[in-house]
């Protein structure tokens, strides 16, 4: 949590600061706060990418916890999502904005520039989460090790071949399914 990685920072010793950016609960109080206001701007938002549906709003130097002397950087994030509903044979889409707000200590980088890396961080996690689920990597079979690392290699090559034939062999939709889809 944010309070964690705070006092982390905090009780440090050396001079270099633990930087950091995390994603924070929309439903603390801070944040909360923070995004009712940034709901209120209506003409400062400014999209993250060309062709992204997502837009920010940044804050420098805000104090989220009223204990804590530590000013921190908010960027809060406006993402639009399509919702369809079917309705007596009618199929109507709406359009819905999520907000969601981006905590961090890295204030030499753009806005846009945390924006990629906070979701960078997503690709990695879908890897482990593919590896764990559909190539059943949760479990090792064996107690020693040289065999859960030879087991783990194999999994590893397997993953490597099917992102491969993912990209390069099937159709474009089917590029970002999963195993158990395809």
């Amino acid at each position: 949590t944010i309070r964690q990685l705070l006092t982390t920072t905090k009780s440090s010793t050396s001079q270099a600061s633990l930087d950091f950016i995390i994603a924070a609960n929309p439903k603390a109080a801070g944040i909360k706060r923070l995004i009712e206001q940034a709901k209120q701007e209506k003409c400062a938002w400014k999209r993250c990418a060309k062709n992204e549906k997502s837009w920010f709003l940044n804050f420098s130097r805000v104090q989220i916890f009223s204990e804590d002397d530590i000013h921190l950087r908010v960027i809060v994030i406006k993402t639009e999502q399509r919702c369809r509903t079917s309705k007596k044979n009618r199929t109507v889409t709406r359009t819905k904005y999520r907000h969601y707000a981006l905590v961090t200590t890295l204030t030499h980088l753009s806005s846009q520039k945390i924006f990629k890396l906070y979701h960078q961080r997503q690709t990695i996690e879908l890897a482990f989460k593919e590896l764990k689920y559909q190539f059943h990597c949760g479990k090792m079979p064996s107690q020693q090790f040289r065999a859960n690392e030879g087991y783990f290699l194999l999994v590893c090559v397997a993953y490597n071949i099917f992102q491969s034939f993912k990209s390069h062999v099937l159709v474009k939709r089917y590029a970002t399914s999963s195993l158990l889809t395809i």
